[in-house]
């Protein structure tokens, strides 16, 4: 993977107009590549590098939205206690393990 600084200006949202500074990521190797280790490692460096900005928002029905890509609480708990991604990522082996077992038997190719 690659990362490169891109700067973008919404047209919507909170910072509608305004010039903002993001990442760019470059996917060099689709196999290799773990979209969403990827994505908890992009969040834990941006809570390192400005604990102060970093927000977490509910939407309308008080979840918190990351709360409902992650489908529990607990991710965005551990990693606003600074947990570590890996020791995060390393508590889901064994549940994704027999996920992976279970799963092969409706798999048709």
């Amino acid at each position: 993977m690659l990362f490169r600084t891109a700067y973008f200006t919404p047209t919507f949202s909170k910072y509608a107009g305004k010039r903002c500074c993001g990442v760019q990521v470059h996917v060099v190797d689709r196999e290799a590549f773990k979209p969403v280790e990827t994505g908890l490692h992009m969040v834990d460096v941006i809570r390192e590098l400005h604990p102060n900005s970093l927000e977490w928002i509910k939407s309308s029905n008080r979840h918190y939205f990351f709360d409902l890509l992650a489908g529990t609480d607990q991710v965005r708990r551990q990693l606003r206690d600074g947990v570590p991604v890996d020791k995060i990522i390393n508590g889901w082996v064994e549940e994704l393990s027999q996920f992976m077992n279970m799963r092969k038997r409706y798999l048709l190719y």
